[in-house]
């Protein structure tokens, strides 16, 4: 008989969502339960920059890597660099995410952390267990963010997608003033491309060439990308500068992708849940007051299945872009860049935030081209029908 240990809530999965549900457990949750995290590897890594626009649902502004208090936007008609006052830019990177995070975790008497190759996730006897190469493992809930979504079972399966480059030149180049949000002035392949940077310091930047579409890239035509940019924006040959790390993203951009759950006992979370916004692809906030939520539910009593953070209205926005971007890329990109000539940089990022009023919507949607938009409620009418009737 296989011996199974028991524990009041495993994590499966200890990147930003598995950690930060911790976390929000041990400081905010019920109390004396016993909670293990297992991964296949608990170290570091490396890999991975979130940002966001936003400190609500952080848990630590120490958690904070860089700032920037403006944005840049480029394209082939419009420049400008905006402040974003009462938003800042803030950066995290994942390595020193992790450290901070489970330097604190480690902390509770009343986590277990287990490195070892998961297998299988079911329940039994109305507990969910977790099958691994360290044993077998049940809980009252499993919460797991190392299932991703997939991406090909919705009809709108576009995808972000992305190599980045973190370089350091020899001499200071860089702005530092503002992070450049997106540059559209360079050439548009399938979807919308963009390129993203990140400026650490006048001689250290990350530069993400970056794709909303449905089809992804040979590695190398990324970094051909980033290496004619570096030339043409910057005038930076290869010698000049050092490629410190490179990392590479997939973020699903999707209809209707929100799944808090796999069945009563199995909870998904972070982009696991379908937390990154269709539009945008942004999931680190999301993902945290997500798991605030999860928290709460639990401590209240009540199952740990949140609602879906966004609105229904937000998710037919969303549904209506990536149709768009879908199926006529080129009307997708004339939105993109009449958004940005036509609308405050302040006033687009509280609407991306969902944090604006019908009136507010109005009129940024009255500001774009109208036709893409109608030809997209006539085709999406039957997603957009499950976007509204869904929870």
């Amino acid at each position: 008989m296989t011996n199974v240990q028991s524990y009041d809530y495993i994590i499966a999965g200890a990147g930003c969502a598995g950690l930060s549900l911790a976390w929000f457990l041990v400081h905010e949750g019920p109390g004396n339960r016993k909670i293990l995290i297992a991964d296949q590897s608990l170290q570091a890594r490396d890999d991975k920059t979130w940002c966001f626009w936003s400190s609500a649902g952080i848990p630590d502004a120490a958690l904070i890597d860089h700032e920037w208090q403006k944005l840049e936007i480029r394209t082939d008609n419009h420049h400008g660099i905006s402040g974003l006052t009462p938003y800042g830019y803030y950066c995290v990177q994942s390595d020193s995410y992790h450290r901070k995070m489970t330097s604190v975790l480690r902390e509770s008497t009343n986590i277990d952390w287990v490195e070892c190759r998961i297998d299988d996730i079911d329940t039994q006897n109305n507990r969910a267990r977790l099958h691994t190469s360290k044993g077998t493992f049940d809980a009252d809930y499993i919460f797991q963010s190392i299932r991703p979504v997939d991406i090909d079972a919705h009809e709108l399966n576009l995808k972000q997608h992305f190599i980045g480059w973190e370089i350091r030149t020899e001499k200071p180049v860089f702005n530092t003033e503002a992070a450049c949000f997106m540059d559209l002035s360079v050439k548009q392949r399938e979807g919308i491309t963009f390129m993203y940077i990140l400026p650490y310091s006048g001689s250290q930047a990350i530069f993400e060439y970056t794709l909303f579409s449905e089809h992804l890239l040979p590695a190398e035509t990324y970094e051909t990308e980033i290496r004619q940019y570096l030339k043409d924006r910057f005038n930076l040959d290869e010698d000049a500068y050092t490629v410190i790390r490179k990392e590479r993203g997939i973020i699903p951009m999707v209809d209707n992708g929100f799944m808090p759950a796999q069945n009563e006992r199995v909870i998904n979370i972070g982009a696991s849940a379908g937390l990154a916004k269709a539009s945008t692809g942004y999931t680190f906030t999301r993902t945290h007051t997500t798991n605030r939520k999860i928290v709460q539910l639990l401590k209240s009593g009540q199952p740990p299945v949140p609602q879906n953070p966004s609105p229904r209205r937000f998710r037919a926005y969303d549904i209506l872009l990536l149709y768009i971007i879908k199926y006529h890329p080129a009307s997708a990109l004339e939105i993109f860049e009449t958004l940005f000539k036509k609308n405050r940089l302040v006033n687009i990022l509280k609407f991306l935030s969902e944090e604006t009023h019908i009136g507010e919507e109005i009129k940024i949607f009255w500001s774009l081209p109208h036709r893409p938009f109608f030809k997209a409620i006539y085709g999406a009418r039957r997603l957009l029908l499950t976007a509204f009737s869904s929870r």
